[in-house]
């Protein structure tokens, strides 16, 4: 099948009193704003088969020369692209971090792959609403673990909170603390 752009769909709203399909020029416009995003080059050729909104098929084509389908909606929420390229450029997308957050007076010190992922699942876990006070960036999970462990032992000291997830890594928050969890970090 030939790949169509939005303005040559056959657009029919549902009927029926339920709820209306998300216009393609619409669709379109998400596709292409969640394509510019990738850190490779991805082209929209257009939609493929029968329009039913974001459940569409929609044809792509990558800097790589490789033409694929995919589905609208995984290419607006999760950002899927090229498999081929994706391996190649997403490889150190997640290098390990050491993270300090901080709930009032709860510090919480850790390392993660995915710091984003790991802040959601603390709130969620914790109900405590824990902000990203600092990041540092680490060249592999080994020396992570290492900075983490000395990190633990210093400051925390067994931990200063009785939280659900990650007893032993709080502590009590000042800005000298934080001081202190920057040097290890930096200088071990």
């Amino acid at each position: 099948m030939n790949p169509v752009m939005a303005k040559d769909v056959l657009y029919v709203p549902s009927a029926n009193g339920r709820k209306k399909k998300t216009p393609p020029s619409v669709i379109e416009g998400r596709v292409i704003e969640a394509l510019s995003k990738l850190p490779y080059s991805v082209n929209y050729l257009g939609f493929v088969g029968d329009y039913i909104g974001v459940k569409s098929k929609v044809a792509l084509s990558c800097e790589c020369g490789r033409e694929f389908v995919s589905n609208a909606g995984d290419v607006i929420s999760k950002g899927s692209g090229c498999r081929a390229c994706c391996v190649r450029k997403y490889n150190n997308l997640y290098s390990p971090c050491l993270y300090v957050l901080r709930c009032g007076e709860i510090g919480k010190v850790g390392i993660s792959e995915n710091i984003r992922v790991r802040l959601a699942q603390i709130r969620h876990r914790t109900r405590f609403d824990f902000t990203l006070i600092h990041r540092e960036e680490l060249p592999d999970i080994k020396t992570a673990r290492r900075r983490e462990k000395l990190i633990k032992k210093w400051i925390c000291a067994g931990g200063a909170f009785d939280i659900q997830e990650g007893r032993t890594e709080t502590f009590r928050f000042s800005q000298k603390q934080l001081n202190n969890i920057k040097n290890i970090a930096k200088a071990w």
